[in-house]
């Protein structure tokens, strides 16, 4: 056999390793994370433009849809808990949003979650963006920022359930 025929040999062979290394990676070793289903979602403002919505924590119920690494969905408002006391919210009295995400897959670490939401408020709607870390596929962490005087603090989704 020619050099450059084992040369050739030796390239095909390497390449079959390496898509077959990549396959069994992509199918068995990263999985990637399914975040379609039920959460319920807490928000706590740690600072805010009003001192009296620091401390706030706002509690809401998502249903998110994922297709490949994006995501959509809807929630409500379901109850707060502030200076006054815990609100339940009835449920003609709560307020609905919808969203938008995109799911980032890393290798190296922790797959994160983009989302921003527009909620439709008793006085007015009022914008969110959310940056997420997938902790498991039951539990995302992270931070917002809102147009809601100016607010941001911690989030933590915990799924409820799987659609």
């Amino acid at each position: 056999m020619s050099d450059i025929s084992k040369s050739v040999v030796g390239s095909i062979l390497s390449a079959i390793l390496i898509a077959i290394s990549f396959s069994l990676w992509n199918d068995y070793i990263y999985k990637r994370d399914e975040l379609s289903g039920f959460w319920h979602v807490t928000i706590e403002t740690t600072k805010s433009s009003n001192g009296n919505y620091i401390g706030l924590k706002t509690y809401y119920n998502f249903v998110a849809g994922q297709n490949g690494s994006s995501l959509r969905g809807t929630g409500e408002k379901i109850s707060e808990d502030s200076v006054n006391g815990i609100i339940e919210y009835d449920t003609d009295k709560r307020t609905h949003l919808n969203f938008d995400g995109a799911l980032t897959y890393r290798v190296f670490s922790s797959n994160t979650v983009d989302m921003i939401y527009k909620e439709e408020g008793r006085r007015r709607p009022s914008s969110s963006i959310l940056n997420l870390v997938v902790e498991s596929n039951d539990r995302l962490t992270g931070t917002f920022i809102s147009t809601i005087s100016k607010s941001s603090g911690k989030v933590v989704f915990t799924r409820a359930n799987k659609i």
